[in-house]
C-alpha cells in the first residue's frame, strides 16, 4: 500500500495530493489555454496549399495555387524518369481517379449481376429506418420458423 500522511483530516496519498499543491479555486492549470486565433495544422495547410505562387509557363508570368504548382512539379519529375515521383503520380491518380473506375465496372456487369444489385439495393431501401421492420423475404423465413 502507498504511504499515506494525515494533515489534520485530510488524507495524502496516491490521486490526493497534499492540499497545498492543489489549483486554488477558480484557477486551473492552463489558465491562458489556447491563444485565440491561433490556427490548427489542418488549417496551416489548407491555406499554404491555396497560397498563389507565380510560375513561368511557356515564357509568360502565370499566378497558380501552391497545391496546383507541387502537381505540375511532380508530373515534371515523374516524366524525366524519377522513378519515386512517377510511382507517386500514379499513386494519386488511382486514388482520385477510382470513381470513374468504378463507374466504368458497374456498366460492364451483366444484365443478371445488375438484376441483383438493384434487388439488393431495393430491399434495403425498403427498410424502415427505425429497423423495426425487416424486408418482406425476412418476414416469410420467420413465420415458417414459428
Amino acid at each position: 500500500m502507498a504511504k499515506s500522511k494525515s494533515r489534520g483530516n485530510y488524507e495524502v496519498g496516491y490521486g490526493k495530493p497534499p492540499k497545498t499543491s492543489q489549483f486554488k479555486k477558480g484557477q486551473s492549470g492552463n489558465s491562458k489555454g489556447r491563444p485565440k486565433g491561433h490556427n490548427n495544422f489542418k488549417t496551416d495547410l489548407t491555406e499554404a496549399l491555396n497560397a498563389r505562387v507565380i510560375i513561368n509557363e511557356n515564357g509568360k508570368r502565370k499566378s497558380i495555387t501552391s497545391q496546383r504548382a507541387a502537381i505540375l512539379r511532380l508530373r515534371e519529375k515523374a516524366l524525366k524518369g524519377d522513378a519515386r515521383s512517377l510511382d507517386r503520380l500514379l499513386e494519386l491518380a488511382r486514388i482520385y481517379n477510382s470513381d470513374e473506375v468504378s463507374a466504368d465496372v458497374t456498366e460492364t456487369l451483366a444484365p443478371s449481376d445488375q438484376a441483383i444489385l438493384e434487388n439488393f439495393k431495393d430491399r434495403l431501401l425498403s427498410r424502415r429506418p427505425d429497423g423495426d421492420s425487416p424486408p418482406q423475404d425476412m418476414k416469410k423465413k420467420d413465420d415458417k420458423d414459428e
